[in-house]
């Protein structure tokens, strides 16, 4: 259970670490506004949207919105360019496991010949994040019947309710593991 309990850590910590360093690249392409738009390479700005998952009509109206009335508005070639190199960077199957699994919503950013793959491997993150999410709230029923059972007098039946979710955590323990397996396994190719 401990190697399970730290093996859940360490992917958490990555996947966090992931979503913080997209997160801070992403919003420092954002702070140019009026004459700042000037010093904006856009190539890296359309790139940093593309890595985000931000789908390119989004992105270049985001990225266009903010340099309004500027005399360096975006230059769409260099941002397309740069967001197209983004999304190959995003739209691989190891990070469809990592947003799925974060409870990140997909906005269809992917290119086609990309998208399957990182789908794929998004739901199976989904179902990994969901069923963490009923395992949680399980463990939080427990721990509440728990603390009704030591004021109990007559504690069968609470028992039997407390037993009753252990064994479906531990079913969903089961799931998730094999969830993980089979996504490690699919995306070694």
């Amino acid at each position: 259970m401990l190697g399970l309990l730290t093996r859940r850590y360490s992917i958490s910590v990555v996947a966090f670490s992931m979503l913080l360093t997209t997160a801070c690249t992403h919003t420092s392409v954002r702070a140019p506004s009026g004459d700042s738009c000037a010093k904006v390479d856009w190539w890296e700005a359309g790139r940093t949207e593309g890595v985000a998952g931000t789908p390119l009509t989004k992105a270049i109206q985001d990225s266009g919105a903010r340099c309004v009335g500027s005399t360096h508005p975006l230059e769409l070639e260099l941002f397309q360019n740069g967001h197209e190199a983004g999304l190959v960077d995003y739209c691989t199957p190891s990070q469809g496991l990592v947003s799925g699994r974060s409870g990140l919503n997909y906005d269809s950013a992917c290119p086609s010949y990309l998208e399957g793959d990182f789908k794929r491997q998004f739901e199976v993150g989904k179902k990994i994040h969901d069923l963490e999410l009923e395992q949680a709230d399980l463990s939080a029923r427990i721990e509440k019947l728990g603390r009704l059972l030591a004021r109990s007098s007559s504690g069968t039946a609470l028992k039997a309710q407390i037993e009753e979710l252990k064994t479906k955590r531990a079913s969903l323990d089961v799931e998730v593991i094999l969830l993980e397996q089979v996504s490690v396994s699919s995306s070694n190719f």
